[in-house]
């Protein structure tokens, strides 16, 4: 049986390492699956890290350089195209112009319908719904344009489910840990509730997506 083909961005990070741990811990996907881990440094100690997996490919790109994603796409050929896509993109600063961020995602976004991917999983932020999304700013803005794009890929073929995750529960760890908390707790008031999901859970439910995907599907999920 050929396996499927998975484009992982993010694949040194927290978010693309737990969905490759969760495809290799079931037992019924582990040999379903190819993985491309795309990174923009193959030679780095993260990137080797994840050869330690059983087919998994590590592929170099930059995401700013979309010429270089087509490359990619166009050696999977070989394999029988790209089925899935997983993008998680980069956190670019607190306060600082995610007008790149919404670029790579939409870039990436085209390349998968272009290339007829089957499946592609975008892992985006909760924000309370949707009511605000027009009066939000910088990387959150920049994720509802990128939504608001794959929706509207959506409806030209491209099979599509939208992740939401809340806040980290890694965000609570180390010496940023404390400083989170400190924040948390002199910002917010008494009563406030907090989202909390943990990384590896969001590799579980982009993994359970991969499993299960059927044709003419869309959803978005948020924890």
């Amino acid at each position: 049986m050929n396996k499927k083909v998975l484009l992982v961005t993010g694949a040194t990070g927290r978010q693309g390492k737990a969905l490759i741990a969760a495809l290799h811990t079931d037992t019924t996907s582990r040999d379903q699956f190819h993985i491309l881990a795309l990174t923009r440094n193959a030679r780095s100690a993260a990137a080797k890290e994840l050869t330690l997996y059983k087919d998994v490919e590590i592929v170099e790109g930059d995401l700013d350089k979309p010429e270089s994603i087509r490359i990619i796409f166009n050696e999977a050929k070989g394999r029988g195209n790209i089925w899935g896509v997983f993008m998680v993109l980069a956190f670019p600063g607190l306060g600082a112009n995610a007008d790149g961020e919404e670029q790579q995602g939409k870039n990436l976004t085209d390349l998968a319908l272009e290339y007829g991917v089957s499946c592609f999983v975008y892992s985006s932020v909760e924000r309370a719904g949707e009511s605000f999304d027009d009066q939000l700013t910088l990387d959150r803005l920049a994720k509802v344009r990128i939504e608001r794009h794959i929706r509207n890929l959506g409806s030209k073929g491209l099979n599509w489910t939208i992740l939401r995750p809340g806040f980290f529960m890694e965000n609570f760890e180390g010496t940023i840990g404390s400083i989170t908390a400190g924040v948390l707790k002199s910002g917010l008031k008494h009563d406030t509730t907090i989202q909390l999901v943990a990384v590896d859970d969001i590799g579980y439910v982009a993994s359970a997506v991969f499993k299960v995907t059927k044709s003419t599907q869309h959803h978005p999920y948020q924890n």
